[in-house]
C-alpha cells in the first residue's frame, strides 16, 4: 500500500484528524451564532414597525434606543464571545491540521507553530469520536512513489482551492455589501432618522463583510502569486524534488498554514462548486498532478495482495490475501457441515457479486455473505455448535448480548483471530471477535409488499436509527462509567424492543410470493425491501464456481443483485491501463478513484 494511504489508517493519526474535524465543527457552530446575533438588530426594527404590536406607541417612540442598545448587545456578544471562541477553536483545529499532515505527508515540524505538550491536551479531548469510514483513506487522491511531490501536490492542493474559492468569494462579498448600501440607500428615502436607524442595526453586517473583504485579498493575492511561480519553475522544481530538499516543502506548509489561520467561512455552495469533478480548481490541480506524477511509479491495488491491514497494535501488516485464505478455510468448513445436515444455502451480498463477476472474491472484500431460509436457521446454528464449536463460534442474538440486531442473523466467528470492527462500536463487548462468515436469512413477507413496508416503516426503521445512533456514540462516551452504564442499559432495551417486534413480523409473516431480508437485516432505511420473488430465490437449483468451488446461487441471481446493487457487474474499481484507455493519457487523473484500501467490515486484525 502507497505509505500515505497507510499512515491514513493508523489510529494515532485518525485521531488527530478526528479532533481536527471536532474543533472545526466547535468554530462553526461558534460562526453560526454569530451571524445570526448579527441578524437579530434588522429583524427587530423591520418587525418594530408592524402596527398591529401593542403598545405600538411606545416601540415607535423608543426604537431608536431600543435598536441601538440590542446592535450594541450583539456587538459585545460577537466581538468578546463569539469571535474569541472561533479564534480559539479555528487555532486549535489548524494546529491539529498542521499534525495531520505533518504525520501523514512526512512534513518536517516547525517548532515554532506550536507546543506539543499543548497538542496532546486537545488530543486526548476527541481521540474517541466514531466514524471511521469518514477519515481513513485520503479522499480520491493518486500518489507516487516520491514523497516530496506527493507532499507538493497536497500543499498545492490547498493553495489552488483557497485562490479560486476565495476569488468567488471575494465577489459575494462586494455583491452582500452592494445590497447593504442599496437597503441603506432605500431607507434614506424614509427619512434622516430611519436611515440612521438601517445603518446601526445593520452595523455588523457591514463590518464583518469589510473585515473579510480585507483578508480575502490577502489571500487572493498571495496564492495567485505562488501558483505562478510553481507553474513557470516546473521543470526546475519537478527535477530538484527530492528527499533532500524537504526544507522547500516545509516553506510551502508554512503558507498552507497561513491559509488556514485566516481562513473564513464561505457559503456552503461557493465550496460545493469548487469541490465538484470538473471544476477549475480541479482541472489546475490535475494538471499540476499530471505534470508530478506522471512518470512516478503510481500504485494503485488490482489485489488483494497488494491490500494491507495493520494489526491491532500496527506492529504488523497482513496483506487482505492473506485473511481471504482465512475466510475460504472457513467456508470449506462451513458448508461441509451444511451439506452433512442437509441445510440449503446460497452464495449471498459482495461473495455473490464476486462469484458472478469473476468466481473469485471481490478483492477488497474482508468477509463472506451467506443466506439460508428462515426455518433452518435455528438447525444451522445447532450443526455449527455440534460439529465445529472447537475452532468457531456462533454469535447471534441470543449468545451474545451486545451483538446487534441491524446486524446479520448469525455470524461464525473464528477463535483463532481477532478483529476491531465498523459494524458497530460496541465490538469490545463482544464475547467473540474474529473473522467471520455472515449468515443472512430470506423470510415470507406479511400479507402483501404495502402492508409489510408499512409494518418496517413504523415498527422497524425508527427502533434501527435509534440503535445505529446509540452504538456510534459508544466509543465517545466510554471514559464515563456513568454514561456507559446508562448506554449500555439503553442498547439492552432497545433490542429487547427490536426484537419483539422482529419475532412477532416472522411469526406472522406467510406470504411466500415474495421474500425479503429478515427485519434483523435492512439493505435501506428510507426504502423497505426489496422484495424478491420466490422463484428466483428457491426456484430451479444453480450453482456457480467461487474460488474453484462450485456452490450453490439463487435462481436468478442476476435478478437478486439488480434488486439490491443496481451496477452490480461492472466493478466501482478501475486500473491505471483502464482509466488511460477511457480519459486519455493526459486527463486520466481527472477519474474519482475507488480506493479499495478501505475495508467493509475490518479496521484492523490479529491472525494466530
Amino acid at each position: 500500500m502507497n505509505k500515505i494511504l497507510q499512515n491514513t489508517h493508523r489510529i494515532s493519526n485518525i485521531n488527530v484528524l478526528k479532533a481536527r474535524d471536532y474543533y472545526f465543527e466547535k468554530a462553526r457552530h461558534w460562526h453560526r451564532v454569530r451571524r445570526w446575533l448579527t441578524l437579530i438588530p434588522p429583524i427587530l426594527l423591520a418587525i418594530s414597525y408592524i402596527p398591529l404590536l401593542p403598545h405600538y406607541d411606545i416601540v415607535a417612540e423608543q426604537r431608536d434606543l431600543f435598536i441601538g442598545i440590542i446592535t450594541i448587545i450583539a456587538f459585545i456578544i460577537i466581538h468578546f464571545i463569539c469571535e474569541k471562541q472561533i479564534t480559539h477553536n479555528l487555532d486549535i483545529s489548524n494546529m491539529l491540521r498542521e499534525e495531520y499532515d505533518c504525520k501523514v505527508l512526512d512534513i518536517p515540524h516547525n517548532p515554532f507553530t506550536y507546543c506539543t505538550e499543548e497538542l496532546e491536551t486537545y488530543l486526548s479531548k476527541a481521540s474517541n469520536i466514531p466514524d471511521y469510514y469518514k477519515y481513513e483513506v485520503w479522499y480520491s487522491e493518486i500518489f507516487g512513489d516520491n514523497g516530496p511531490r506527493n507532499a507538493l501536490i497536497a500543499q498545492l492542493d490547498n493553495i489552488l482551492y483557497t485562490y479560486y474559492a476565495y476569488k468567488e468569494y471575494k465577489r459575494y462579498i462586494i455583491i452582500s455589501l452592494s445590497f447593504l448600501l442599496v437597503i441603506s440607500l432605500v431607507s434614506l428615502q424614509l427619512g434622516i432618522t430611519v436611515f440612521a436607524l438601517v445603518v446601526i442595526s445593520l452595523f455588523n453586517a457591514i463590518q464583518y463583510y469589510i473585515e473579510n473583504l480585507s483578508t480575502t485579498k490577502g489571500l487572493i493575492e498571495r496564492n495567485k502569486s505562488l501558483i505562478e511561480v510553481i507553474r513557470s519553475k516546473q521543470e526546475e522544481i519537478k527535477d530538484n524534488l527530492n528527499q533532500n530538499q524537504m526544507d522547500a516543502i516545509r516553506m510551502l506548509q508554512d503558507v498552507v498554514i497561513s491559509n488556514r489561520d485566516q481562513s473564513l467561512f464561505i457559503p456552503h455552495y461557493i465550496r460545493n462548486k469548487h469541490l465538484r469533478e470538473g471544476s477549475i480548481y480541479y482541472k489546475e490541480l490535475n494538471k499540476f498532478k499530471h505534470a508530478y506524477l506522471a512518470d512516478t511509479n503510481i500504485q494503485i491495488p488490482s489485489s488483494a495482495a497488494e491490500i494491507d491491514i495493520f494489526s491491532l497494535n500496527e506492529s504488523k501488516i497482513y496483506p487482505l490475501s492473506k485473511i481471504q485464505e482465512r475466510l475460504l478455510g472457513m467456508l470449506n468448513d462451513v458448508i461441509r457441515v451444511f451439506d452433512k445436515y442437509s441445510i440449503i444455502y446460497t452464495l449471498d451480498g459482495g461473495t455473490l457479486i464476486g462469484a458472478m463477476r469473476s468466481h473469485s472474491f471481490v478483492f477488497w472484500d474482508d468477509d463472506i455473505d451467506l443466506a439460508i431460509p428462515i426455518d433452518m436457521l435455528e438447525k444451522a446454528k445447532e450443526a455449527i455448535r455440534k460439529e465445529l464449536g472447537s475452532v468457531y463460534d456462533v454469535q447471534d442474538y441470543e449468545s451474545d448480548l451486545y451483538y446487534s440486531p441491524r446486524l446479520s442473523n448469525f455470524r461464525i466467528r473464528d477463535k483463532k483471530s481477532c478483529i476491531s470492527e465498523k459494524d458497530s462500536q460496541l465490538y469490545p463487548l463482544y464475547n467473540s471477535r474474529g473473522l467471520f462468515i455472515d449468515i443472512y436469512s430470506y423470510t415470507p413477507i406479511l400479507v402483501n409488499r404495502h402492508i409489510d413496508a408499512c409494518f418496517r416503516r413504523v415498527f422497524i426503521h425508527p427502533l434501527h436509527s435509534l440503535l445505529t445512533r446509540l452504538e456510534a456514540s459508544y466509543l465517545t462516551i466510554k471514559k464515563s462509567p456513568l454514561k456507559e452504564r446508562q448506554c449500555k442499559r439503553r442498547f439492552r432495551i432497545l433490542k429487547h424492543l427490536y426484537m419483539h417486534h422482529v419475532n412477532w413480523y416472522l411469526t406472522h409473516a406467510k406470504n411466500d410470493e415474495y421474500y425479503v431480508y429478515t427485519p434483523n437485516y435492512i439493505e435501506n432505511k428510507k426504502k423497505p425491501g426489496p422484495y424478491i420473488p420466490k422463484n428466483d430465490l428457491y426456484g430451479e437449483k444453480r450453482t456457480e464456481f467461487f474460488e474453484g468451488m462450485n456452490l450453490p446461487v439463487p435462481t436468478c441471481p442476476e435478478k437478486v443483485l439488480q434488486a439490491y446493487y443496481s451496477n452490480w457487474s461492472e466493478s466501482p474499481f478501475k486500473t491505471i491501463p483502464q482509466l488511460i484507455a477511457t480519459h486519455g493519457a493526459d486527463k486520466w487523473f481527472s477519474e474519482n478513484l475507488f480506493l479499495v484500501s478501505i475495508m467493509k467490515h475490518i479496521n484492523h486484525v490479529d491472525l494466530n
